[in-house]
């Protein structure tokens, strides 16, 4: 049975979240404007939260957002397109015939941990790639269970 909350804690649980995320504002602030360095943690080239707002404020309301924003979606979605034909077209094959499985499937899984980063050739920073490369790997493995799940010659046995 849930109990009732007094007034004094409800205004403790709004207030507390909004406290703490001033809090982290305050110390990023003091952090950037200090050029805090503390080895592995470097503030130095940490703008502070109002060059940060300015510069996305202008960048709001240049006319430059909106064809580079659609530039960079029209490339993620290309790259998560490709990934869905490729993983669906590979689950199908490794789902369906336990050959396909058994020559794809090792090479396949033992590329999955390597981060998509990791496949940027250097100097190159191509989206679409990385959308496809990492979201493959979810896509046929999803797949697999459905294409393993539906053969075609189960359920005429009987």
């Amino acid at each position: 049975m849930a109990t009732a909350v007094s007034p004094k804690f409800r205004w403790a649980r709004l207030l507390l979240p909004g406290l703490s995320l001033l809090a982290c504002l305050v110390f990023w602030h003091w952090a950037a404007t200090s050029r805090l360095d503390l080895g592995l943690i470097s503030f130095v080239y940490v703008p502070p939260p109002g060059a940060v707002a300015e510069a996305a404020w202008s960048l709001a309301t240049s006319p430059k957002l909106l064809p580079h924003l659609s530039s960079s979606l029209g490339r993620v979605f290309a790259g998560y397109f490709a990934a869905v034909v490729l993983g669906i077209g590979i689950g199908l094959f490794i789902g369906r015939w336990k050959v396909m499985e058994s020559l794809l499937l090792p090479p396949l899984e033992v590329l999955r941990p390597i981060p998509a980063v990791a496949w940027i050739p250097p100097g190159d920073s191509d989206v679409s790639f990385v959308g496809v490369v990492d979201d493959f790997h979810h896509v046929y493995r999803g797949a697999l269970p459905y294409f393993a799940q539906h053969h075609p010659r189960r359920g005429r046995c009987g």
